[in-house]
């Protein structure tokens, strides 16, 4: 397949925006993220490429009888479907229905999380902004806000967490930048 010099461009500036490092710290485990990588250079389409693997790993934790590998299924299947909708800059139909599939692999997850998970929704303008809460399972130190850099403007934080969780509960990494963390 023959790429216009435009369509490279476009598929240069998806994978610098979401490099394969970026990838697997959200989740993703790396030869996913590389081949990922390899068949949107090839000319696939960035969103239909994560949406395949998401699919495939929501098949896999699906039929997964043993839940720590089908908690793992899920949190990858939920970190590819970040990276699908992440195509998109506009709030249109197709990257609404993107995330709302990221949402409902990372409830899979969450459900099976060796942490209690409350679900935040938060509402904004004209729909809600939703993040996760980890509880912690014993004695807190101090409360982390842990806001998406993305609606940090807003002053509005997509999660908390207790700091005593931030070094057990990597879950957070996928779905939430925690460079703006304050500790």
């Amino acid at each position: 397949m023959q790429l216009t010099e435009d369509q490279l461009k476009q598929i240069e500036a998806l994978c610098r925006a979401m490099p394969v490092s970026r990838m697997v710290d959200y989740g993703m485990p790396r030869e996913l993220a590389d081949f990922a990588h390899r068949l949107v250079r090839e000319g696939a389409p960035w969103d239909q490429v994560l949406q395949q693997l998401a699919h495939e790993q929501e098949a896999r934790a699906r039929a997964e009888e043993d839940p720590s590998r089908a908690r793992d299924a899920w949190h990858v299947a939920a970190a590819s479907m970040i990276f699908a909708q992440m195509a998109f800059n506009a709030d249109d139909e197709r990257k609404r229905g993107l995330y709302g599939q990221m949402t409902r692999y990372f409830t899979r997850f969450a459900a099976l999380s060796e942490f209690q998970v409350s679900r935040i929704e938060i509402p904004y303008r004209d729909g809600t902004l939703f993040g996760w809460h980890f509880h912690a399972s014993g004695e807190t130190s101090g409360t982390v806000i842990v806001s998406d850099p993305s609606i940090a403007s807003i002053g509005k934080p997509a999660a908390t967490c207790p700091s005593s969780e931030i070094s057990r509960a990597p879950v957070l990494s996928p779905l939430l930048d925690i460079s703006s963390a304050r500790l």
